[in-house]
């Protein structure tokens, strides 16, 4: 169908546009560090779930040069490459559902989700400049919709 040959499509345009920001040296933690500066500036908030009080500002050496800041950031991003890899697997799901259960226990809000997309593409954008398009953009938006449904869904179902 029409649908699964978009979403094939999609999966194609994330995974090359994935594979040219690995080329960055050190791209774990340059990405990393970009997408939670901008999702702590966006929501200060999650600064508590890495242990760092709401007001540490972003730029504060003590929170860029903090070995648990580094640790998280390149581990989240190895997280999604290793989801993506599975992106056209039947394995994807599970991953995301063990994702999602897990993130209840670190306290990990619903609402987080769509801040942390926004940060996702801004990095994206920052990391790529010049291949970071309308058509690349919509693909990481539809991507991203699904692995965080899953997870959602996975959080909801670990809260009953």
């Amino acid at each position: 169908s029409g649908e699964m040959i978009k979403a094939m499509n999609d999966d194609l345009t994330v995974l090359n546009s994935w594979d040219h920001l690995k080329k960055i040296e050190n791209y774990e933690e340059i990405a990393g560090t970009i997408l939670f500066r901008r999702l702590f500036a966006k929501c200060p908030e999650t600064k508590t779930l890495f242990g760092f009080p709401v007001d540490m500002d972003t730029d504060s050496p003590k929170l860029l040069e903090s070995r648990r800041f580094k640790i998280h950031s390149k581990h989240f991003v190895e997280m999604l490459d290793r989801a993506l890899l599975m992106l056209e697997t039947s394995q994807l799901e599970e991953n995301m559902k063990s994702l999602g259960e897990m993130h209840v226990c670190y306290g990990v809000k619903e609402e987080y989700f769509p801040l942390m997309g926004e940060a996702l593409i801004f990095t994206l954008k920052k990391c790529l400049p010049g291949e970071f398009n309308p058509a690349v953009k919509t693909a990481w938006l539809h991507v991203y919709d699904k692995m965080s449904g899953q997870m959602i869904r996975a959080m909801k179902q670990a809260k009953k």
